[in-house]
């Protein structure tokens, strides 16, 4: 098994200035009245939430981690509705990190790091406005996070990817209506992923019943892992 490697000077230097470009990028223009927090609701199992291209139905909740399983029958997970792993390779996560995040509040920066092995990455994130999107049950307004992932320490620093991830965050649907992945270091640099959730569809539902709403879902098929 090999070591874990840091990165070299010039790469970490070019993810730290991609990632703060693409979070200048992305800040807003705040609102005059902030919205109230926004506290972290976990799923319940059985729940599914449709993409249109892809779907992903809650099996199990432990605390922070949401485990599910997309209409192919593969398996993921989620930490804190924000960072996927691989289940059968947890990551290590500060959980007082976690409750520093949630409840969402405008302005709120967050910094942690998630351990993997001997393989770490850091996570920025920030709470940096809020959005009235359109989803396919109507108008719905959301907070606008942003999360930059970038490694630190990693066995092949040469294909090590960074990337950022921006969320939109709906309280009243206790869920992540739109979410986007931009690749910006690494082989899969350049890409882009997003996607907007159709429907949700509780425990026990129909196919045809659903509302707006829904947890930060897994690329399309063929994207690399978020």
């Amino acid at each position: 098994m090999h070591s874990a490697l840091p990165l070299s000077p010039r790469r970490r230097r070019r993810a730290t200035v991609l990632a703060a470009l693409a979070g200048a990028s992305l800040a807003g223009a705040g609102c005059a009245s902030p919205p109230p927090d926004a506290p972290y609701v976990a799923p319940a199992p059985g729940t599914v939430y449709d993409y249109g291209d892809f779907s992903n139905t809650v099996t199990k909740v432990d605390g922070w981690r949401t485990s599910f399983t997309d209409d192919r029958g593969r398996a993921g997970q989620r930490v804190a509705l924000f960072i996927t792993e691989n289940p059968a390779q947890p990551v290590t996560v500060d959980a007082a990190a976690l409750d520093s995040l949630w409840p969402l509040r405008l302005g709120r920066h967050v910094t942690l790091k998630t351990q993997r092995g001997d393989e770490l990455y850091k996570w920025e994130f920030r709470v940096l406005d809020t959005a009235t999107v359109e989803v396919p049950a109507g108008t719905i307004t959301t907070n606008v996070g942003a999360g930059v992932q970038t490694p630190e320490l990693v066995r092949s620093p040469q294909t090590a990817g960074g990337v950022v991830h921006t969320w939109w965050y709906a309280p009243e649907a206790k869920a992540v209506v739109r979410f986007e992945s931009a690749y910006v270091l690494g082989p899969s640099a350049g890409r882009r992923f997003q996607g907007t959730l159709k429907a949700i569809r509780p425990a026990g539902a129909g196919a045809d019943s659903g509302a707006a709403g829904g947890a930060a879902g897994a690329p399309p098929s063929g994207a690399p892992p978020r």
